[in-house]
């Protein structure tokens, strides 16, 4: 049976200082370009990452739903390319309601490369954050329901940042 946990806790800190997880999945875009969110954190303390990025195309739509990853003593990050762009409106996104700008977050994407995530770190402790629902203005409704889907046997962990435990409260998921 599935154990989905929610810990409001820094998940950079949880891989690379308390040996809580094994493995933190990130969602990228498909530009090679770490500079907001999770991803300008995780290129300043596990630069790697960004390494494994850049020896994809820049560019290659043929990425979503693939993942790089980067091995740091013993420890994993992966870079799940869960969204093309990293900037607004460019293939008729859809508006988010409320105005905060266009919906990057590729849900197909992010089911085909959660679950092969889930087969090729089998055993291994995996800890994700809100991926797909930050700047990529994803449902996460809809993204929790993938990752259940995904990890439907398997103990997950979700990590989420202060700013996000109203939503969450509001959402039900914690």
């Amino acid at each position: 049976m599935q154990k989905l946990k929610y810990v409001k806790e820094d998940i950079l800190d949880a891989l690379l200082t308390k040996d809580e997880i094994d493995v933190l999945v990130q969602g990228c875009n498909c530009f090679c370009s770490f500079g907001r969110g999770l991803a300008e954190q995780v290129l300043e303390r596990v630069p790697e990452a960004l390494d494994a990025d850049r020896k994809t195309t820049v560019g290659d739509k043929k990425k979503l739903g693939s993942y790089t990853y980067c091995d740091v003593n013993g420890k994993v990050v992966v870079n799940a390319y869960t969204q093309y762009h990293f900037i607004a409106r460019r293939n008729n996104e859809p508006k988010v309601k409320g105005g905060r700008g266009y919906v990057l977050a590729d849900y197909r994407a992010i089911r085909k490369v959660l679950l092969q995530i889930s087969k090729d770190f089998e055993g291994k402790k995996i800890g994700i954050p809100l991926i797909g629902a930050g700047w990529a203005n994803g449902d996460w409704i809809v993204i929790e329901k993938i990752i259940k889907e995904a990890f439907k046997d398997k103990d997950l962990t979700i990590y989420y940042i202060p700013k996000d435990e109203a939503k969450l409260k509001e959402l039900g998921c914690i």
